[in-house]
Formats: C-alpha cells, structure tokens, sequence
C-alpha cells in the first residue's frame, strides 16, 4: 500500500468553480481599476481646466476699468 502524505498540491487544490471565480474577481477589479484611474484622471483635467478658467476670469475683471456707479438723488416730493 503507497503511504503518501498530504502536501499543498493535495489538500489544496482549488476546484473549478474555484477557479473561475478567482478569473471572474481578477476580471472584475481590473475593471473597476481602470473606472477608478479613468475618473480619477477625468477629475484632474477637469479641476485643472476649472482653475485655468478661474485665474482668467479674475484677470479679466481685474483689467477691466471698473464702472463706477452714479448715485443718483431723490428728490423728496412734498405734498402740499
């Protein structure tokens, strides 16, 4: 009688649906990965493109002349 005794390649053998599942987790956080690298990168260019726009703008109004406002009296009308 052949006595062999247990070693990793015996007692832990992953089954098949074992198996596929770890391709499907594999699968599946490669892609949420890219999303999140994708989102993350879509993120900078819009913050990057919002600041931009921000300095033009407060350059913009501060080359501008600044208009000054005319106050204009009212004349208290009196009802005799």
């Amino acid at each position: 009688m052949e006595n062999t005794l247990p070693n990793k390649n015996t007692v832990f053998r992953p089954t098949a649906s074992e198996t596929k599942a770890d391709n499907i987790t594999r699968i599946v956080k490669d892609m949420v990965e890219a999303d999140s690298s994708a989102r993350q990168a879509k993120t900078q260019k819009l913050r990057a493109a919002r600041l931009a726009r921000d300095i033009s703008e407060k350059a913009r109004l501060e080359a501008a002349p600044s208009k000054k406002v005319r106050k204009t009296s009212r004349k208290s009308q009196s009802t005799d």
